[in-house]
């Protein structure tokens, strides 16, 4: 209770959505989240590179960490996103129906995207993340390897959506993705900092 706690307080949330959020994520992905604290530090830590709130994240974020469970990625990894489509411009709402569209066709071995990423990879998305790739190094070498521009890339996705999450993943003026998750898998005491700035 007391990490659901700071967690309200270092994001400006109510603790009953807090507990929400936190139960949520552990019940999608069990026990491989470590302690608590440290979940709560990440959260904190994805809303200060962001732009969008504890509270959001509990209200929106539960669609896309189930999808993204479904195909190997973390929840480094989804925060991460929500990092680069936040500062993309969209809202926590619009970036949850984008992420989760782009999961599932990636993950879709049958999608076009999906097809196209086992032929530039040699394996499925899923296969590729749980070896330890991340879902913008698998964006990467889609458009490296079929050598496709912004729009050619995002007409291989059947949604809109999934692919506007795609180039927003790839955008480097919203900062580098894998500086962003480096950020959050090392925001020890994130939480604690937060609260000592309001205190």
């Amino acid at each position: 209770v007391s990490s659901a706690s700071d967690l309200a307080r270092a994001g400006f949330a109510e603790q009953t959505d807090v507990v929400n959020l936190l139960s949520n994520a552990y019940n999608i992905y069990g026990d491989t989240l470590g302690e608590v604290s440290s979940v709560t530090d990440k959260f904190v830590k994805a809303q200060d590179l962001g732009k969008f709130t504890i509270g959001e994240m509990a209200t929106e974020m539960s669609e896309a960490m189930a999808i993204g469970k479904t195909y190997g990625v973390n929840l480094d990894q989804v925060l991460a996103s929500y990092v680069k489509l936040t500062k993309s411009g969209y809202s926590a709402a619009e970036s949850t129906n984008k992420i989760s569209a782009m999961f599932e066709e990636l993950g879709d071995t049958t999608s076009d995207i999906g097809e196209v990423f086992e032929k530039v990879s040699g394996q499925s998305f899923k296969a590729f993340i749980e070896a330890g790739g991340t879902v913008e190094q698998a964006l990467q070498m889609i458009q490296d390897g079929a050598k496709l521009s912004d729009e050619a890339l995002l007409q291989l996705f059947s949604s809109s959506e999934a692919g506007q999450a795609a180039l927003a993943l790839l955008n480097e003026e919203a900062g580098n993705f894998n500086e962003i998750l480096k950020e959050i898998g090392n925001s020890s005491g994130a939480t604690q900092k937060a609260i000592d700035m309001l205190n």
